[in-house]
This record gives structure tokens, sequence and C-alpha cells, in this order.
């Protein structure tokens, strides 16, 4: 008999619509949705520590390619753009907004490794990626204000995705083999 007393009293209540346990279960929900709030708000600060110390590594690990072997940057560039833009692809197709990875900067990335892997010979082939990554792409940094946030993802994506190209177009214009 004493073990259905807590559920009786359950019953009683709820069939009484206490507004007082109707209350204490409000906090508890409210504490409960606090604790969620604050567990998510340090995996975001744990994240965007991350990113941060990728943008920070990437910037000191661009600059010291090409000032010391600029004809292989595309080694490094390659994996890095290759990684960032199927992030970005993820994130984009899940909102629905995988369209938009049609843009003019992403097919010159593809239009670089291309270069870069299939068709490294080829001097016409050169000059449209040289042309693109000098032209339409370096100019919308400015453009566009891209800013290195190294904290975002977003922000980190967009500059490799817009300036790499210049730097990767650089390093084989001038020294090359």
């Amino acid at each position: 008999l004493i073990v259905f007393l807590p559920a009786v009293a359950v019953c009683v209540v709820v069939l009484q619509q206490s507004k007082v346990v109707a209350a204490f279960a409000q906090l508890n929900d409210l504490q409960e949705r606090g604790d969620r709030q604050k567990a998510l708000a340090e995996k975001a600060i744990a994240v965007d520590k991350q990113w941060f110390t990728l943008g920070v590594a990437n910037v000191a690990l661009s600059a010291y390619i090409i000032g010391a072997c600029p004809d292989y940057y595309y080694l490094y560039y390659t994996p890095k753009v290759i990684s960032l833009i199927l992030l970005r692809l993820i994130k984009f197709y899940r909102k629905k907004q995988h369209f938009l990875l049609w843009d003019f900067c992403y097919w010159a990335n593809f239009l670089c490794i291309f270069y870069c892997w299939v068709m490294p010979g080829s001097p016409s082939l050169f000059r449209t990626v040289f042309m693109c990554a000098n032209g339409p792409l370096a100019w919308s940094v400015l453009a566009f204000n891209h800013a290195m946030i190294f904290h975002s993802y977003a922000h980190v994506t967009s500059v490799v995705v817009h300036f790499s190209p210049l730097l990767l177009s650089y390093g084989l214009r001038w020294y090359a083999a």
C-alpha cells in the first residue's frame, strides 16, 4: 500500500490541477533548459577555440610555405580547400542552400585543383587560372569585405576560398620549376 502512495498523490494533485505543483514542474523545466543552454554555449566556445587555432595555423603555415617553397603550395592548398568546401557543402545541404556552391569562386577553386593535378603543363589553362585568381577572386576579397575572423568557420572558409587561389597562382607563376 505504501508503494502506491506517491502515484496516488500525483493523481490527486493532477485531478485538482494544483497551481503549486505546476509551478514547481515549470521551474524544473526552466532549470533543465538553462542547463542545456549552458552546455550548448560551452560546446560552441570549444568549437570556436578549435576554429581559431586552425585559422591562425593556416595563416602561419600559408605564409611559411609561400615564403619557403611557393612552387609546392599546391600540396597544402588542395586538401585545405577540398576539406573546407566539403564541410561547407554538408552545412549548406542541411540548410537546403547547397545551390550556393555553384558560385564562381568554387568553380575557380576547382579549376585551380584541376590545373595542378590533371593538366599542369597547359599554358592556356594556367592563364585562365591566373586571370580568375588574380581578377574576380582577388577583387571579391575587397569588394565583399571578407574579414579574417579566426573563430568563425564561415569567415575562415570565405577568405580561404577567395584568397588561396591568388597565393597558388603567384607561387606557380613566379617560382614554378
